[in-house]
Order: C-alpha cells, then sequence, then structure tokens
C-alpha cells in the first residue's frame, strides 16, 4: 500500500509546508519592520521613531534651539522642568537648528544635561512646523496636529503650562 492508499500525506509535502509557513511569516514580519520604517515622521538622537499620528489626543511641544544661542541654553533648565512635571500628559520635543554629527549632537546633549528627547536636524525629519528664522521657537501643536502657538525668546515652565492651559480652554 502506498502513502496515497493510506491517507498520510508524504514527509516532503509536510517539509514543504513548514517552510512556506515559516517563509510567510518571515515576509510579514519584515514587511511591519519596513512598513513602520518607512511610515516614521522623524526619529530622535536616541533612535526612536515616531509619526506625528501618535500624539492625536495630546498636547506636544517642539522647541528649537542651537548651541551658539545664549536665551536658548538659558532656557533648558526650565524645559528640563516642563518635560519632568508633565510627564505622559504633554510631550516635549527639541529640535536641534544646526545639522550636526550623531557624535557632536550626543555630546552637546550631555554637556547641558538635556532631559528631553531632540530631534536632528535631518532634511529625512518631517516636522508639523517650519524651522525658524529666530531663535529660541517655540511651537504648540494641539491635539488635532496643528499649530495652536508660535513662541519666541525664552520659555519657562509655568508659562509653557499656562499656555497650554489657556489653549486647552479656548478650545472646550
Amino acid at each position: 500500500m502506498t502513502m496515497q492508499e493510506t491517507g498520510k500525506s508524504s514527509p516532503t509535502k509536510g517539509v514543504f509546508f513548514v517552510i512556506a509557513l515559516l517563509v510567510g511569516i518571515a515576509s510579514l514580519v519584515l514587511g511591519v519592520i519596513a512598513a513602520n520604517r518607512v511610515n516614521a515622521d522623524f526619529e530622535t538622537a536616541n533612535g526612536v521613531e515616531y509619526r506625528w499620528q501618535q500624539f492625536e489626543g495630546k498636547w506636544v511641544v517642539v522647541n528649537y534651539f542651537a548651541k551658539w544661542c545664549a536665551p536658548c541654553l538659558r532656557e533648558l533648565p526650565e524645559l528640563n522642568r516642563f518635560a519632568k512635571s508633565t510627564g505622559n500628559n504633554i510631550k516635549l520635543f527639541g529640535v536641534n537648528y544646526d545639522p550636526m554629527a550623531a557624535a557632536d549632537l550626543a555630546a552637546m546633549i550631555a554637556e547641558f544635561d538635556i532631559q528631553f528627547e531632540v530631534i536632528p536636524n535631518d532634511p529625512e525629519n518631517t516636522l508639523p512646523t517650519p524651522t525658524p528664522s529666530y531663535l529660541p521657537a517655540t511651537f504648540i501643536i494641539s491635539p488635532e496636529g496643528k499649530v495652536a502657538a508660535s513662541l519666541f525668546g525664552e520659555q519657562t515652565e509655568a508659562g509653557l503650562i499656562q499656555k497650554i492651559d489657556a489653549l486647552k480652554s479656548q478650545s472646550l
């Protein structure tokens, strides 16, 4: 009696099925990874990729700064306090104004004790604001993804919280 007559499948068919299944799963996983990589709007200096869509329903603050900008450096401790005090309710990103090698940007982040995520100046990064011509510049992005406020000059933790609270009350 042959295997076909007994209703059993050949070992070759079983191996082929397992290989085909593994190839299919691997293709799916690689496709998801590639789609996420392609769909990232920006990447931070520490390699985390984000899509703006992730922040729907949340307030986001984007602050442009530069190492040569004295007011920018003076406001960094206030921005660190702001980032800590708002927790997960409001996301703060710094954007380094000048193109810089990754190692130089990491050194600057350490030198000035920047405690929030920094986005490198990279044409691959898609931001909801144009690059400002004046620094420091801070943009408040609404939960709908629109620029709700453009602030120029040094900011404080209290001032940013007050401004966001005012914007929240306007949108009610």
